[in-house]
């Protein structure tokens, strides 16, 4: 099983190399980055904070967010969140940060 650091390089090596796809076979930048970026697993984050017992804005405030991210996660308005930030709302749950990927077998491809 890959670990949190594993799983950072896995995802911003396939961000890196994606950049050097011509545009015109994704489209625009953002829109070929966002269908890289793994989807996070928000009813995970939930789950997750709420058995620690944290509020939304100490989640926040441990991962180093702004207080409506984490709410905008949960919400489903943020699914695809930059790999940084998935790491460090898994470094601040304390869980591998393929605990909060919905889906961890894209990331090995």
């Amino acid at each position: 099983m890959c670990n949190a650091q594993d799983v950072k390089y896995k995802i911003c090596f396939i961000l890196t190399r994606a950049s050097c796809v011509p545009s015109a076979t994704y489209g625009t930048l953002s829109n070929m980055i966002a269908r890289r970026r793994p989807k996070i697993n928000r009813h995970a984050v939930r789950a997750l904070r709420l058995s620690q017992g944290f509020s939304q804005v100490k989640l926040a405030s441990r991962a180093g967010l702004d207080n409506s991210y984490v709410s905008r996660i949960e919400s489903g308005q943020r699914l695809h969140p930059a790999p940084d930030v998935t790491l460090r709302l898994a470094e601040a749950l304390g869980v591998p940060m393929a605990a909060l990927v919905a889906d961890v077998e894209a990331l090995a491809h």
